[in-house]
């Protein structure tokens, strides 16, 4: 009955509860799935691909993961060195653990390949950016997973995967002005991991239990190559660096900070904004950015990337009443989990910071933004203002909310490598 139950089985979205009742379903994709290798070049890639690991992992398949080791001194001293993918930061899952390999260039992950006998290969990019043999890419079929706006800037390496698993129509109508022949719209996996209750994330965290809670997603450090002029240079690094001017002249930016509307500024103000309110202030910034003593000071908790499955960010984002981050995606993101958010920008670079968010993201986002200035009035006069959630379209953005998001890619998945071996099987007869 099991071998019946493989040769008639027909791949069709969304099956996931009627595949996990029937008896043979481990047996099926044990069978037909020998072994999915995700390739693990950051931590970070746990964010997008974990919730597929512990989907595979819960129906009966081996899973690999292979981390970059790789042996450039970039990777442990560059901008993204805190992102270094260590085996050990490999998250829990709740379905079985993963076999965890490391690789130090780009010709091994063809070795492990053969070693594992892998069939199924995920990855955020396409074959060619990892320089994927032909011969090896006909004996696995190469998942990519969408990962924000990102993926879409090596647009010949989304239509090279046999398959592009998309959030929704609308990404890749607004980058490529039509999606490829193998693009599959599947919803958003990172979004769909976050599950625990408010009251369990608090705990999480360790977040004090009164009122309301304020998140700021602090601005990254100022990487100056991203914006034009000398000029706007400068005054990126002055507004958005707490310790631009060092630990020497401190002083001098705390003090122009009380006549110019920075960073600090709309800090202190939220700080201010909070106790009128009795409510909780979280500051929530990368690893790779270290608060000042004078930021964290302001805040009643100060978190960094905690976790990758489930994000930290999207956590917090559940769990607060307000989200601000300065010109950022987060804004979105925010709207997913029905929470309000602020998203500003100094008015200076207004131009700088909505032409980019008009080029990476659809529904003119930047038309919901505001400057950083009026909303520090608006902070001082305790009314912050908040886009209403309705108007991001949120399911045209990320696709449907009910957590299937990884199951639809692993049925994707399932269906062409049976494809594939009914195609083989032809093949193997017209031979004869």
């Amino acid at each position: 009955m099991q071998d019946l139950y493989v040769e008639h089985w027909e791949p069709v979205l969304c099956r996931s509860e009627e595949i996990a009742v029937n008896a043979g379903a481990p047996y099926f994709y044990r069978r037909l799935l020998k072994k999915a290798l995700f390739l693990i070049d950051r931590q970070l890639y746990y964010k997008y691909l974990a919730p597929v690991i512990d989907e595979f992992l819960g129906r009966g398949v081996e899973v690999v993961c292979l981390h970059d080791y790789g042996a450039s001194a970039y990777r442990h001293t560059g901008i993204k060195a805190d992102q270094f993918p260590l085996l050990s930061t490999c998250p829990q899952f709740a379905n079985g653990r993963p076999i965890l390999r490391s690789r130090v260039k780009l010709s091994q992950i063809e070795e492990v390949m053969r070693q594992e006998e892998v069939n199924l290969v995920f990855a955020l990019h396409g074959p060619n950016h990892y320089e994927i043999s032909p011969p090896m890419r006909e004996n696995a079929v190469w998942i990519q997973v969408q990962h924000g706006h990102d993926c879409f800037r090596e647009k010949t390496g989304v239509a090279e995967a046999d398959i592009f698993a998309c959030y929704s129509p609308i990404w890749p109508t607004h980058f490529m002005a039509a999606a490829t022949s193998n693009t599959h719209y599947v919803g958003c996996p990172a979004m769909d991991a976050v599950e625990f209750s408010d009251a369990r994330i608090v705990t999480k965290y360790a977040i004090p239990q009164r009122g309301e809670i304020i998140t700021y997603f602090a601005n990254d450090h100022p990487r100056l190559t991203l914006v034009p002029q000398f000029l706007d240079r400068m005054w990126y690094r002055f507004v958005f660096n707490d310790d631009a001017w060092g630990t020497h002249l401190g002083w001098l930016y705390a003090f122009l900070s009380r006549k110019v509307v920075t960073e600090l500024g709309l800090v202190r103000a939220l700080r201010n904004y909070a106790d009128e309110k009795n409510a909780v202030l979280i500051i929530k910034s990368r690893a790779k950015r270290k608060l000042s003593p004078r930021m964290v000071a302001m805040a009643d908790r100060v978190l960094y990337d905690e976790t990758y499955f489930p994000a930290t960010n999207y956590e917090l984002m559940k769990v607060s009443s307000l989200i601000v981050c300065i010109a950022s995606t987060a804004q979105l993101e925010a709207a997913f989990f029905k929470t309000p958010a602020v998203s500003v920008y100094p008015s200076r670079l207004s131009s700088l910071f909505c032409n980019d968010l008009d080029k990476h993201f659809p529904f003119g986002l930047s038309a919901k933004t505001q400057t950083l200035e009026s909303f520090v009035e608006d902070l001082r006069q305790a009314r912050p203002r908040a886009n209403d959630v309705a108007e991001f379209h949120i399911d045209e953005m990320f696709g449907p909310k009910d957590g299937l998001s990884a199951s639809r890619i692993a049925d994707l998945a399932a269906g062409m490598l049976q494809e594939r071996r009914q195609q083989s099987a032809i093949d193997k007869s017209h031979g004869n």
